[in-house]
């Protein structure tokens, strides 16, 4: 057996209970990842159950532990195994007949007494195959593995390991390294999530903890340090793993061994899964496809080869995510593979931004990440009214966005479609302050576009939103900005919306005459270019204004107008024009 590794588990008394009862009972079991996660802690639960007093009680005939890696030499770990029994398996000529050669050694020695074989990390059915070879009576195995295929084809079932909670993983470092929990406890829960619950990065992070303890201020610059994802990743660990002495004992590389056990179009439909938000976010199988540009029996072939080695999750129906960690090593290859395009792409766009060849050139697909943002544009367009199908992958259209608003190339077309986009959901839900960073952003390309119409659409949007955080002033100043500008590239639309905002503020400031003469300027232009919501808009607000003056007969005119625009275009603003007309007739009965 190996060494124990001096430290207790965290948040593994239901998976040990289980599996004492498992083994206990004479059966096998495979023990993996629910999709074969790197790092979730499968070796660790087999070692601390090899350890467990119930397991050594039971287990009287003894264990054996066989650690496989990508690469094992399995004959030699049956001589292994052989040798410790006293056994020679020379004269066998092939694996199996050693196996079964061991098997009648290991009967003869344990004389019927329950043993238990524990199989670490086996990567392929061939290599974990000869061990079911071994078998006899109260023989127990114990299966690990990232591949979940081959935990059911060992034993025909699989135990599924999970990450730990975000409680669990405080815990964790808090147990390990209790200075840490002390010196900045709000920094070790960012860290604890930061990593997902991930077991192993969790391990790692709190030995680095811990050698920095002597010192508070020592355990903060550490968290301080450990925030940057290049140097969670970069994380080693000391105890070396059977069958990967070859490979750095870092974070990123224990991931990577199973990104580079895939070929090469698995490999590059890993890195491609950066192109997501990670978990807690999830997305839809469409958008898989959408991003590596697959067809959907291709598509769905990848998805079951990278779910089936645990380097992608399902988290419902056609419903999938990605670990944060596993999120993290996908960017660095993503970035490696993309890097040399950027730079080419940049350099075209800085001698081209302006051209109208630039438009075309923004509809050329860049990769993974232009894809996955235009997805999620398109997901928006298709209905940008119903505000609850949007916010359902809100955190992917806010990867979108993030990607096409700080780092695509030359992208300001792609931002203005976005602010366009999200307009309506974002004031449907009150999100003032992410619809004027959006806003602003959209200003920003705007301006490099040199649209002015569109400069002054946001300019206006600003002030809506302004207006709506209550700085009246504010939004004053941006909507006084926003109308010269409509006027003079002749947009008689997005005058008459400036003029009826500013009216929306006279009003609320009290000066109702003021607000008159601003809705009264705006309502021929709504009706000029066929704008019938705004004109009802501005109907309502002019009615309202003529109740507070108690003038109920020209509100009542009003608001029947109202109505009967409503009648034909349903729009959700002219919901409460009925209510209102029917206050005001109620209030003129009496």
């Amino acid at each position: 057996m190996p060494a124990h590794p001096g430290y207790s588990l965290v948040g593994r008394e239901k998976e040990m209970a289980n599996l004492r009862a498992q083994l206990t009972s004479g059966g096998a079991v495979a023990l993996s990842a629910l999709n074969g996660l790197p790092g979730v802690g499968k070796t660790a639960l087999a070692l601390a159950l090899a350890y467990d007093p119930t397991a050594l009680e039971h287990f009287t005939g003894g264990m054996l532990w066989a650690g496989l890696g990508r690469k094992p030499d399995v004959d030699s770990l049956l001589n292994q195994w052989a040798a410790a029994m006293g056994a020679d398996l020379s004269r066998e000529r092939s694996t199996e007949a050693r196996a079964r050669r061991l098997a009648l050694a290991l009967q003869e020695r344990t004389e019927g007494r329950p043993v238990l074989l524990v199989v670490d990390d086996a990567w392929a059915w061939e290599h974990a195959c000869p061990f079911r070879e071994i078998t006899l009576p109260g023989c127990a195995y114990l299966l690990t593995t990232r591949d979940a295929e081959v935990a059911r084809k060992f034993a025909g079932q699989v135990s599924s390991v999970n990450v730990l909670t975000d409680k669990q993983a405080v815990e964790l470092l808090a147990e390990r390294c209790p200075e840490a929990e002390q010196a900045d406890p709000e920094g070790l829960r960012e860290l604890a999530g930061a990593v997902g619950g991930l077991p192993l990065a969790l391990t790692l992070m709190a030995a680095e903890l811990k050698a920095k303890a002597g010192q508070a201020r020592w355990v903060r610059a550490a968290i301080d340090r450990l925030r940057a994802v290049k140097a969670r990743l970069a994380m080693e660990e000391t105890m070396p793993r059977p069958g990967l002495e070859d490979v750095p004992n870092t974070l990123r590389a224990i991931v990577e061994i199973s990104v580079e056990a895939l070929e090469p179009e698995g490999q590059a439909a890993f890195a491609a899964l950066a192109a997501f938000a990670p978990k807690p976010a999830d997305f839809g199988r469409e958008a898989a496809l959408a991003v590596w540009d697959m067809p959907e029996d291709s598509g769905d072939t990848m998805l079951q080869r990278l779910t089936g080695k645990g380097l992608l999750e399902i988290s419902g129906e056609d419903r999938l995510h990605l670990h944060q960690v596993l999120s993290a090593v996908a960017t660095v290859r993503l970035d490696k593979d993309t890097e040399p395009r950027q730079r080419q792409a940049g350099y075209y766009l800085l001698h081209q931004v302006l051209s109208a060849v630039t438009a075309v050139w923004l509809g050329k697909d860049i990769g993974p990440r232009q894809r996955h943002a235009g997805y999620y544009l398109d997901f928006v367009n298709t209905n940008p009214e119903d505000w609850q199908r949007i916010e359902s992958e809100l955190d992917q259209v806010r990867q979108g966005w993030n990607w096409t608003s700080a780092e695509a190339p030359g992208a300001e077309a792609q931002v203005l479609a976005y602010v366009s986009a999200l307009g309506v959901f974002f004031e449907r839900r009150g999100l003032w302050q992410d619809s004027l960073a959006w806003n602003e952003r959209g200003l920003t390309a705007a301006r490099v576009l040199g649209q002015q119409k569109n400069e002054a659409a946001l300019l206006n949007n600003i002030g809506r939103v302004y207006d709506n955080l209550g700085e009246k002033e504010r939004a004053m100043d941006y909507y006084g900005r926003a109308l010269p500008l409509s006027r003079a590239v002749g947009d008689r639309a997005g005058e008459a919306a400036t003029l009826n905002n500013i009216g929306q503020v006279y009003d609320a400031l009290g000066e109702k005459e003021r607000a008159l003469d601003y809705f009264g300027q705006s309502l021929p232009l709504f009706r000029a270019v066929g704008d019938r919501a705004g004109e009802a808009v501005t109907l309502f607000n002019i009615a309202m204004i003529f109740e507070s003056q108690e003038q109920d007969a020209k509100a009542v005119a009003l608001l029947e107008q109202v109505v009967a625009i409503d009648e034909a275009i349903k729009h959700p603003d002219l919901e409460s024009a009925r209510a209102a007309l029917e206050r005001i007739r109620s209030k003129m009965s009496e």
